[in-house]
């Protein structure tokens, strides 16, 4: 599984995989939970269900997107530093 991830990302090393992974589950998790608390700020809790979801996948999406680059830029430090550090 690793291998065809490894090949279509253009990677190396099964920690760079894992590195991937675990910066889409931070980040997706992240997005989700901090779209909760934007929502009740601006009242949109009493909101009709057929206008809430959307109007929370439209808070959450700008929030993943900037989320992602945050922490793909802290994955990606944390990579090359394993990297550099494990080299002979």
């Amino acid at each position: 599984m690793f291998e065809k991830l490894k090949n279509k990302w253009g990677i190396e090393s099964n920690f760079q995989v894992i590195i991937i992974l675990i910066v889409f589950a931070i980040t997706g998790s992240s997005a989700a939970k901090i779209s909760g608390p934007i929502t009740a700020y601006f009242e949109l809790d009493d909101v009709h269900v057929l206008l809430y979801w959307p109007i929370r996948l439209l808070i959450v999406f700008p929030a993943y997107q900037l989320m992602l680059v945050l922490f793909g830029l802290l994955g990606s430090i944390i990579a090359v530093s394993y990297t550099h550090l494990t080299l002979p």
